[in-house]
């Protein structure tokens, strides 16, 4: 599970905290966003979960649209990064989504998939934008 500062402030958002209603569970984690190491309001912030951010997309709307996800991984030993290609229905040209090489977790990958799709926003390293 990422507890990682960076993905504290992926988690940040309100469209997070909205999808916290609908998605946590008993096992969910949260955290405080204005420990020593982080710059930020004093508040708990949720952290989903890979499962919980998988359950967020709608995959029966999302099949109709796109054929295939594929993961793969970037880099060489400490400097691992996981990525993600969503390409779209067989005989379509082109990349629907592609993660960028900022991300360090399978946490954060699904979570900027899940922001793709649900509010077409992406990370730039600070903001969803």
């Amino acid at each position: 599970m990422d507890t990682s500062k960076e993905y504290i402030a992926m988690c940040d958002c309100p469209e997070i905290l909205k999808a916290s209603r609908r998605h946590r569970d008993s096992m969910s984690f949260w955290r405080d966003a204005n420990y020593p190491e982080f710059i930020g309001s004093p508040k708990a912030v949720w952290l989903p979960r890979q499962d919980q951010l998988q359950k967020m997309v709608d995959w029966k709307k999302w099949k109709r649209k796109h054929q295939t996800i594929q993961f793969g991984a970037n880099g060489l030993y400490d400097k691992f990064r996981p990525s993600m290609l969503v390409l779209p229905p067989e005989g379509e040209q082109g990349l629907v989504w592609c993660s960028d090489n900022s991300m360090t977790s399978m946490e954060q990958l699904w979570l900027a998939f899940v922001m793709w799709e649900l509010h077409q926003k992406k990370w730039d390293g600070g903001k969803w934008v």
